[in-house]
């Protein structure tokens, strides 16, 4: 479901890591929306200090973040809950972006109806 969090700040910092099985799936996304990229990162909410390793899936319509932890949820960032201000650019390495709400995605990874 859609969890709302009053203007919280994100920042990505990009690295590089070894892959595992990913739990994304394409039918995870949109209706239309294209799944682009993905990078290697360690993604904190500005309120938590932590940093979570994972996986982020840049698409046409969002951002997808999958830890590495497997008990975590992934976490879509849609860019239409995305604050006033644009993704920033803080170093070659990090963006900074204030999101109005996200959606954890628990359980299995979907699968075709057949």
């Amino acid at each position: 479901g859609v969890i709302p969090w009053l203007s919280t700040g994100y920042s990505v910092l990009s690295l590089q890591s070894k892959r595992a099985r990913s739990r994304f799936s394409l039918l995870q996304l949109e209706h239309g929306e294209m799944y682009l990229i993905d990078y290697a990162v360690f993604l904190s909410a500005s309120n938590n200090k932590k940093k979570e390793e994972g996986r982020l899936k840049c698409c046409s319509r969002s951002l997808v973040f999958e830890p590495i932890e497997a008990r975590m949820p992934l976490i879509k960032f849609s860019f239409r809950s995305l604050e006033d201000r644009p993704i920033e650019l803080i170093k070659e390495e990090k963006i900074r972006f204030e999101c109005a709400s996200i959606v954890e995605m628990n359980g299995p990874v979907p699968q075709p109806y057949s």
